[in-house]
């Protein structure tokens, strides 16, 4: 018995220099232990060559997803004016109620709402007067924070750490 490696249909396919991206299964363990310097530059190939099709395919979701906001963004602009039609005639006739067999049709007055006009000066009452309808909540701004356990690394002994972020893999394509 022979201890040859049977090379797999996947791996037969990443020989090729360029292989056909859309067909090429994704690869098994021990297909990704198997890979070598030239497989590997091929997968490479058919990453960048897969990375086109999601640019195409999305490009294409993208018009239209574009042409049917645009066409539903018409029906609501049709809608709405009619809505706004009914509305200004049932307020200029004093109508409150439209019963008819297909729907009921009513004015509804608009709910009321509080408005803050100067936040600092009603956070200020608040506090005095009525203390739980106010929460202050400090955050941490990412970036200042950086500057400060830079500049003072012994304040921030033992409540501040660096660590290294996962490694990831980036490719750049050369100019054709």
């Amino acid at each position: 018995m022979s201890d040859e490696i049977v090379p797999t249909e996947t791996m037969l396919m990443l020989r090729h220099p360029d292989p056909d991206a859309e067909t090429l299964p994704m690869l098994t363990a021990d297909e990704a232990l198997a890979l070598q310097t030239e497989t590997a530059g091929h997968l490479i190939r058919a990453m960048t060559r897969l990375d086109d099709v999601i640019a195409a395919q999305t490009k294409r979701m993208d018009a239209d997803v574009q042409a049917w906001q645009y066409e539903i963004g018409k029906l609501q602009a049709r809608r709405d004016s009619w809505r706004a039609s009914v509305l200004a005639w049932m307020e200029r006739t004093g109508t409150e109620k439209l019963s008819t067999p297909w729907h009921t049709c009513f004015l509804k007055s608009g709910r009321k709402k509080k408005v803050v006009l100067d936040e600092s000066k009603v956070i200020e009452v608040c506090q005095r007067v009525y203390p739980k309808a106010v929460e202050l909540r400090p955050r941490i701004i990412k970036a200042e924070m950086d500057v400060a356990v830079d500049t003072f690394p012994k304040d921030f002994a033992g409540i501040v750490e660096e660590q290294q972020g996962e490694t990831s893999l980036v490719i750049r394509r050369k100019s054709k």
